[in-house]
């Protein structure tokens, strides 16, 4: 039976209720089982389908609460919201605070991850290095610019294989080759080895929708490869998000962490140039030559030099 087929009798029990979550969830009985730490056979005498059906406890309630975000409340009287909202167990100044803020919306929101990375990267040890090298007068104008112009192209790959995946990628490839990138002609592959009714990523418009994809491939951004790997492992929505479509999934990600890969090996400062900083930095601060917010003035205006391919 299907959530859209569900009738209203369907759910006058807390059993029926919990079933409701089970099918919404898209699990499987035993996944589903798994999830809330009981056995196959303890969740088929919840669900009505084993010979003596068993109450739903307030724990069980608790626990479809917290990982499937339906009001514990509803699952045991059938009163009040369905879906629970986590805002509500705020106290009231916190709430409060809260409104005085609006939602970001999501394509926002990944400009504004996306800008962050670039203005880390752009301030990172290698940088650092040049900064200093260049007051000292050990290198060439011409040595920052190369490095920075590879960490453009691998910026600008990467937003563009995001922003791609956001918006959905075209069935044939753009004629503009600047908006063709690795991650978007490897997905492209995939799709033309898959009949498009079998993938629910096509739409009626040419596009493959991989939005959900975009949302895992940012939080990977976000948290960084170490943090996410524990979020993934102890996320139990996790295989429920990438259910679908999980091969779009992993091609996207392997490629982001090769292009991550690719930034960290180009902005990394080696041991020798990290000695040279340590060992350069503090005569010029002790002498007074700079300030602190001298440096970072300077640090400012070398950046913007290096992005516009001006000698900062």
């Amino acid at each position: 039976m299907k959530v859209d087929k569900l009738r209203s009798e369907d759910i006058e029990t807390p059993n029926g209720r919990l079933r409701f979550v089970w099918l919404r969830s898209g699990l499987s009985q035993r996944e589903f089982a798994e999830s809330l730490g009981l056995s196959l056979s303890g969740l088929n005498s919840l669900l009505g389908t084993a010979s003596n059906t068993s109450k739903v406890s307030r724990s069980i309630a608790l626990a479809l609460e917290h990982l499937y975000r339906v009001n514990h409340q509803w699952i045991l009287t059938g009163e009040g919201l369905r879906n629970f909202n986590p805002v509500e167990t705020l106290d009231p100044w916190k709430r409060m605070i809260l409104d005085f803020f609006e939602p970001i919306p999501e394509e926002n929101l990944l400009e504004m991850i996306l800008n962050k990375h670039e203005n880390d990267e752009k301030q990172s040890g290698i940088f650092k290095y040049f900064f200093w090298a260049n007051l000292e007068g050990k290198i060439s104008p011409e040595d920052p610019k190369k490095i920075n112009i590879r960490l453009n192209m691998l910026q600008k790959e990467r937003r563009t294989s995001l922003k791609k995946l956001f918006e959905g990628i075209p069935w044939e490839a753009d004629t503009d080759t600047s908006e063709e990138t690795r991650m978007t002609r490897r997905l492209r592959e995939e799709w033309m080895k898959i009949p498009s009714e079998k993938s629910s990523a096509s739409d009626s418009i040419g596009k493959l929708l991989l939005r959900d994809n975009c949302q895992l491939l940012v939080m990977f951004l976000h948290f960084g490869e170490d943090k996410w790997e524990l979020i993934r492992t102890n996320w139990r929505g996790y295989k429920n998000f990438i259910k679908i479509e999980e091969s779009y999934f992993l091609i996207a990600l392997e490629i982001l962490k090769m292009i991550q890969l690719e930034i960290k090996e180009l902005i990394t400062a080696s041991p020798e140039q990290i000695k040279f900083i340590e060992e350069v930095k503090p005569r010029h601060i002790k002498s007074e030559v700079l300030s602190q917010n001298e440096i970072k003035q300077l640090l400012k205006t070398h950046n913007k030099g290096e992005a516009d391919g001006t000698d900062g």
